[in-house]
Order: structure tokens, then C-alpha cells, then sequence
């Protein structure tokens, strides 16, 4: 199944509709649930999972087949009864591979398996969508299974301590799912090592979270400017695509700088550049809109502002830009 803006559709001939405040998270899973002729290995492609680090609690966009490959997901599969060890290898192999195109090669070259196959991907998907954002509690959930676990474990994170939680809220186009990791998902690996030692001054409210934003061009800042790929982008940014021919520049972006992320309604401010393509970005509060929350009212989505990017099928023309959250 392959989500977009303009709806949704799965295989190759099936349209899907999303009904006015359900989520797709809700779409993907009863597509998966009630039609298996519908569906698509492709859904696991987009970067609708997040990985969060135990020790930093950073947070990492990631596909979902990423997810997949962790080792809570890996613990969860051991219950699973395979027909033969020939599914079980190939699968692992599929979810492991640094290629997120893996799991679609194996399911369209081993047309035989895929009823099997799907029922192995339903059971991680099931687990996966109790996990992301409650939006009756406002809190993130996340799943932890190590091997001296006897089942699930949920980890919970809170807005008060890491202020990008509603960053993750689902919607009719795009949702989250999170599992915890041993990885520390620092910026860069000297950052990595850093925040590793914990030393003075690190603390839980300066977690971080790693995204990209599509720049809406009716509403651009005048301070981004677009620039050709070059060879060192194509690797300095995991969901860098040899589609794109063009990123945008940040480097003119001043500190302070405001981008309105459409949905879920929220702001963020430009804290400073990282590299001429990546922002480093903090979770500003709109005093109304707080006002909004604390009465029980809706936040105004009606603005025009960005968006987070996370469906593979919906290609901007220009690369997102990454950034990172805290």
C-alpha cells in the first residue's frame, strides 16, 4: 500500500480513502488486517518508524523496515512458527540488509511466500501500532522487548521532557511508530560519543529528534536558497535519494528563523546550521496555541505551513531538509 496526499493507494489498482479523523496508521493496519490481496510490502518503506536511543533518548525517523531489523522486533518474531528454515533465513537477510528495498525484492521474487510472509509482517505490524503518539494522554509510547523480557514492555516519553513528542502525532497522512534501541543516534559520531559519556551539561530535556521538513514553496523563507546535489550529499543524510537533483541551502538561515509545520499546527524555531543542508531546530511554543490546549480546544490547522517527510511516494522537487529537534 502506498500513502500520499491525495489519498491512498494499494497494489496496483486499489484506491484507499481516509475518512474525515481517522489515521492512516489506522487505514495501513486494517488494510493489512482484512485484505491480503492489498497488501504491499512498498508500506514498509516510508519513514513512518522512529527509533529512540535508551541512553540518550534521541529519536531517529527511520523506515519501518528499519524497525524491523531491531532487536525487540527480532525477540517478538521467536514465537513465530515458520513453515521452513529456507522463509525464516531470506526474511531476516530482507530486514537486516542496508538495501530498505530488500523485503519488496524478496517479496516480488518469491511470489509463493508472500502469503506467509504477510503473516509474519501483520504480527510486527500489529505490535508497531500500539506503540506512537497518544493523543488522549499526550505522551509517546514505545516498544522494548530484550531477552530476559517475558513479553512487551512499553517505555513512555513525555512532552515536559522532550519537547518534539508532538512532533509525532498520526494524521490521515503519515503516522508514527517507535521502538527503543541501544544505539545512542547521536548527530555525528564525535556528538555521538559525547553525549555517550554524559558528560556535564548533557541532560533528558536536550534529547533530540531526526527528521526532515518538505518546504511548502507557497510560504518558502526568502533565507533558503536551492542548490544541486552534490556527490557528499548523497551520503551525509540517511534518506538521501539519487532522485533528487536538487537540496535546499541553509546556511542563510538566521538564528531565530520560524517554520510552520502544518500538521500537527506547531512552529519551530532555527537554533543554528549544522552544515550548509542541515538545521539544528527547537520545539517553540505559540502562547494562543498553548491558551488552545489548556481549555481542550484545537489547535488552528488551518495555517498553510511545512510539513514533516516521512511517504517515500510523496517526492517534493527539491530534497527536504534535515533536521534535528530538541
Amino acid at each position: 500500500m502506498v500513502a500520499g496526499s491525495h489519498g491512498a493507494v494499494a497494489g496496483a489498482s486499489m484506491t484507499l480513502k481516509t475518512q474525515n479523523g481517522r489515521s492512516w496508521k489506522e487505514v495501513v493496519l486494517e488494510t493489512w488486517e482484512n485484505e491480503p490481496g492489498a497488501r504491499n510490502p512498498r508500506t514498509w518503506e516510508s519513514f513512518w518508524g522512529v527509533m529512540i536511543s535508551l541512553c540518550t533518548f534521541n529519536a531517529r525517523r527511520v523506515r519501518l523496515t528499519e524497525l524491523l531489523g531491531t532487536d525487540s522486533i527480532r525477540h517478538l518474531l521467536k514465537p513465530f512458527s515458520w513453515s521452513n528454515s529456507d522463509i525464516r533465513n531470506e526474511f531476516y537477510k530482507a530486514i537486516t540488509s542496508s538495501d530498505p528495498y530488500a523485503l519488496r525484492g524478496l517479496w516480488d521474487r518469491e511470489a509463493r511466500w508472500q502469503e506467509e510472509l504477510g503473516r509474519v509482517l501483520l504480527t510486527c505490524l500489529r505490535a508497531l501500532c500500539q506503540t506512537g503518539y497518544d493523543s488522549n494522554r499526550k505522551e509517546l509510547n514505545a516498544l522494548w522487548m530484550s531477552l530476559k523480557s517475558t513479553g512487551p514492555k512499553r517505555v513512555v516519553l513525555e512532552p515536559k521532557e522532550h519537547s518534539w513528542v508532538p512532533m509525532l502525532q498520526d494524521s490521515e497522512d503519515s503516522f508514527a511508530t517507535a521502538v527503543m534501541v541501544k544505539k545512542c543516534l547521536g548527530i555525528t559520531a564525535e556528538d555521538e560519543i559525547q553525549i555517550c559519556r554524559r558528560e556535564s551539561g548533557w541532560s533528558y530535556n536536550k534529547s533530540r529528534l531526526e527528521t526532515a521538513i518538505t518546504i511548502n514553496h507557497e510560504i518558502r523563507n526568502s533565507a533558503l536558497e536551492e542548490a544541486k546535489m552534490r556527490e557528499e550529499d548523497l551520503d551525509s543524510w540517511r534518506t538521501a535519494d539519487h532522485r533528487w537533483k536538487r537540496r535546499w541551502d541553509v546556511s542563510k538561515v538566521d538564528q531565530g528563523e520560524h517554520f510552520w509545520i502544518q500538521c500537527p499546527p506547531a512552529r519551530l524555531k532555527s537554533v543554528r546550521t549544522l552544515t550548509r543542508s542541515h538545521l539544528l531546530m527547537e520545539w517553540d511554543v505559540v502562547k494562543r496555541d498553548k491558551l488552545r490546549e489548556t481549555f481542550g480546544l484545537e489547535l488552528d490547522g488551518t495555517r498553510p505551513g511545512h510539513w514533516e517527510y516521512t511517504d517515500v511516494e510523496d517526492q517534493p522537487p527539491v530534497r527536504p531538509i534535515p533536521v534535528h529537534i530538541h
